[in-house]
């Protein structure tokens, strides 16, 4: 009874419960020969605290002869009196009679308990096949998975051998895991795997560009551009960016709606050996004007629409009406880009006060994109929507991994983002569309 108090404590992190437990309702020596039902179900209460294993199982003790002595204040009568209503039971049945011997004849014992939980959690200490004591549990397979209830019987029996071997030690010091389940918890802490941490995005991208040259690499709405076109038109944005005295360290503020160029305009400022600053243009023009200054940006990349908003911006402009009109290269640019470089500036929405730059590193996002297309088996073949705000860090997770090994960014424009079922739409379209063109092919 107390390792189960004490497991369930640490489920549900309370240190104060209270459960249901059976009586057999024969502490009355008048009724010990009479044939009849007198079960009755009582509260109990437990508190965790600091003591020690042996003194929570006297207090336990304690508690439960107390409640004994007023069984006949059944929690049935509790309940109605106070209206409260009973979730977990404890019941410990170990050696109930399976048949009676009455004047010569066996009488089998018949089990009409019906496969109904009565609560939603049912501890029931009871013998095994061998005769050994288990932890059995019935639950509501509507509230709780198997494995959950698997694991919370596991942890009962671990508290139970953990008290009978150290009985003096502090209670909440006491282990719920045995050796298995404390090899799987290690396992999970097994995150160094090794990969190629000289890489950037930008060499990432280039080697995909060499590998699938014609998968599509962005779709916006009937623009699509495979990873060829988005090389060469990156191309010609760095060339732009150098011939403008622009390099390492330096910074380029980009301020466009949802279209195909949030991740195209990126790749451009990259391959220069610049960071970019994407710019939410739902943010107060205030707050935009304040984050290009506080960037120290060389140069805005804009949407012609936008570009009014941060009217204290007086630096060099791309328009991105004017990017596929600038000239083309015959080489990319003599730009060594290194893991250190710095990637973005990601500024926080000042909600809370000024924004916040944060700085990540070209390794940072390399790492992260290995991580990504490892832990979802991200390939080639699959199509990734891009749902999350330009300015956000999860854009970066729509884009990088993707554009990394050769899948395919569906950008989810803002006339449809906020409407999911037209969002599910919209992907569907593209996939069949996709998947006819492919066809085609």
């Amino acid at each position: 009874l107390a390792a189960t108090f004490y497991a369930l404590s640490r489920f549900t992190n309370n240190e104060q419960l209270c459960i249901t437990t059976l009586s057999n309702g024969r502490s009355d020596l008048r009724i010990s020969n009479t044939v009849g039902m007198f079960v009755n179900t009582l509260a109990l209460s437990a508190e965790i605290g600091e003591q020690s294993v042996m003194e929570f199982l006297n207090e336990t003790s304690k508690n439960f002869d107390e409640t004994l002595r007023h069984e006949y204040y059944p929690f049935a009568q509790i309940a109605n009196d106070y209206d409260l209503s009973a979730e977990i039971m404890f019941a410990y049945q170990v050696g109930v009679v399976s048949k009676y011997v009455c004047k010569g004849q066996t009488l089998e014992v018949e089990n009409l308990e019906l496969d109904v939980p009565k609560f939603r959690i049912a501890f029931y200490i009871i013998n095994d096949e061998t005769g050994k004591p288990c932890v059995c549990i019935q639950y509501d397979n509507g509230r709780y998975s198997r494995e959950l209830m698997q694991h919370l019987a596991q942890s009962v029996g671990n508290a139970v051998e953990a008290f009978i071997r150290q009985p003096e030690m502090k209670l909440q010091q006491v282990s719920l895991l045995d050796a298995e389940q404390t090899a799987i918890l290690d396992s999970f802490n097994q995150t160094e795997v090794p990969y190629d941490d000289t890489q950037t995005i930008v060499s990432l991208f280039r080697r995909q560009v060499q590998l699938t040259p014609d998968n599509m690499a962005v779709v916006y709405h009937d623009n699509k551009y495979t990873y060829r076109e988005v090389d060469d038109i990156t191309d010609r944005m760095a060339a732009y960016l150098v011939a403008k005295g622009l390099g390492k360290e330096d910074v380029v503020s980009i301020l466009i709606p949802r279209c195909e160029w949030m991740p195209i305009a990126a790749l451009g400022v990259l391959k220069a050996g610049c960071a970019y600053q994407p710019l939410d243009p739902s943010y107060p023009a205030e707050r935009l004007n304040f984050m290009i200054k506080d960037a120290s940006a060389k140069l805005l990349i804009a949407d012609e629409s936008l570009r009014d908003i941060v009217n204290e911006y007086e630096g060099e402009v791309l328009l991105t009406k004017d990017i596929k009109q600038l000239p083309a290269v015959s080489q990319p640019v003599d730009v060594t880009v290194n893991p250190s470089d710095l990637f973005i500036l990601l500024y926080t929405s000042g909600s809370t006060g000024l924004p916040k730059g944060c700085q990540l590193e070209h390794g940072n996002l390399a790492a992260f994109c290995h991580w990504y297309q490892r832990r979802f088996e991200l390939k080639a073949e699959h199509h990734v929507s891009c749902y999350a705000s330009y300015g956000f860090d999860c854009c970066m997770m729509d884009l990088y991994p993707a554009l990394t090994c050769g899948a395919c960014v569906y950008i989810i424009g803002d006339d449809i983002r906020l409407t999911l079922p037209e969002v599910n739409d919209y992907i569907s379209r593209s996939e069949e569309r996709f998947s006819r063109n492919a066809e085609t092919d």
